[in-house]
């Protein structure tokens, strides 16, 4: 058995004297006009990304337990949700592979041949044998020198990257929530519409009744039953049109939820929904916890690190290596509704549907406006509040 070659290490100490010299230019945020003073009174602070902080489970301040269920079926089984986490996955092992270059690059490997040689071979001693076992094991390192800092800069947009992804990830949980959340309050305010135009039909159809025996008593005119008709018509057709919406809102949470429309639904109820007392003075600070933000600023970090890549690749790569290996000839031991006339009745039902109707669509929009309110909060105020309170405070003290 013998060592058959070899590299040693030469000038390493010599080489690890030169210093990494990034290319990476400093990173500079965009310059923004500002004014010598604002008109409404501060205080001010530099806004900077807070979107780890602890998220409230926000929806609950609605006080609907069928939408915590539907929320859990939405983390599951969303196709949208899936694809955030996949491309979470891939940027961190991106991130992982460019961590990688920092460490010295190892290899092994093994042969086994049995090996004849031919009888005419110049040179060929008489001792020397026909057929015979030619088997090796080898490894190598190698090791490049970061001289111009592209490795670190790899790593550095590999990083920034994959938060860049999480703040995406989390950003997706947070819209798909939210709009599941604005889905189900628009479900459930035409559940109210279509009650309310329920009732409305049957009042109608009571008052062309009435109308009807009337005029055929010679009390009412016919005018009146072709008013009171008309009216039926009407409100039919405003129920079978609340009806389709509410189909195509119940589609429209199935896609949410990743499941087919045809064998999801919601049954139809009156469903008391909290509108949440945001208090208002919460600070706008808050928007430093929107993981779109945090996501763009650290996209930001990665293409500047890129750059200082890409410079690199103008100049030398310095790779320290070395390889060596052990060869044998055995394959062992290498290695040790009233009476009155139809035109009140007619005025007296209308103003009571619009009135109806106008208070119900209030009520929506100031649910749906809440909805939108927190979604830009970045999610829920509270938590957040008390982490930003506290990180303020120990920033006062150590100031």
């Amino acid at each position: 058995m013998k060592r058959v070659k070899g590299v040693p290490w030469s000038g390493t100490a010599l080489t690890l004297l030169l210093g990494a010299c990034s290319l990476a230019p400093p990173l500079k945020s965009p310059d923004i006009p500002t004014a010598d003073a604002y008109k409404e009174l501060g205080p001010w602070t530099q806004a900077q990304p807070a979107d780890r902080l602890p998220r409230d489970r926000w929806w609950t301040l609605y006080d609907v337990a069928e939408l915590d269920q539907l929320q859990t079926r939405l983390i599951v089984g969303s196709p949208t949700l899936a694809t955030a986490l996949a491309n979470y996955a891939q940027a961190r092992a991106i991130a992982d592979q460019a961590r990688a270059g920092l460490f010295p690059t190892l290899g092994l490997g093994a042969s086994v041949e049995r090996d004849r040689e031919s009888i005419h071979a110049p040179l060929r001693g008489p001792t020397t044998p026909t057929f015979y076992n030619a088997n090796s094991i080898g490894g190598s390192v190698s090791y490049e020198l970061d001289l111009w800092a592209q490795i670190h800069n790899e790593v550095a947009a590999g990083e920034a990257n994959a938060a860049a992804s999480a703040a995406d990830l989390e950003n997706a949980r947070l819209s798909l929530i939210a709009q599941l959340v604005d889905d189900y309050i628009r479900l459930r305010s035409l559940d109210r519409d279509s009650a309310i135009l329920d009732e409305t039909v049957k009042a109608y159809s009571r008052a062309l009744s009435l109308t009807e025996q009337r005029h055929d008593a010679g009390i009412a005119p016919g005018l009146d039953v072709s008013q009171a008709q008309t009216q039926l018509n009407a409100a039919r057709s405003q129920a079978a049109q609340t009806l389709a919406q509410r189909a195509l809102m119940e589609h429209a949470i199935a896609a949410l939820l990743g499941v087919s429309a045809s064998t999801f639904s919601i049954k139809p109820q009156i469903v008391a929904i909290t509108l949440p007392q945001i208090p208002t003075g919460v600070p706008a600070t808050l928007l430093e916890r929107r993981p779109d933000i945090a996501g763009a600023q650290r996209r930001m970090i990665a293409a500047n690190a890129n750059i200082g890549v890409a410079r690199a690749a103008y100049f030398p790569a310095l790779t320290l290596g070395a390889q060596g290996s052990f060869q044998s000839t055995a394959l062992s031991n290498w290695l040790s509704a009233g009476a009155i006339d139809y035109l009140t009745v007619v005025t007296s039902q209308t103003a009571v549907l619009q009135t109806q109707q106008e208070a119900l669509n209030l009520d929506t929009v100031q649910l749906r406006a809440s909805v939108d309110l927190i979604r830009a909060l970045g999610g829920g105020w509270e938590d957040s509040g008390r982490a930003m309170n506290s990180k303020a405070m120990d920033a006062k003290q150590h100031g």
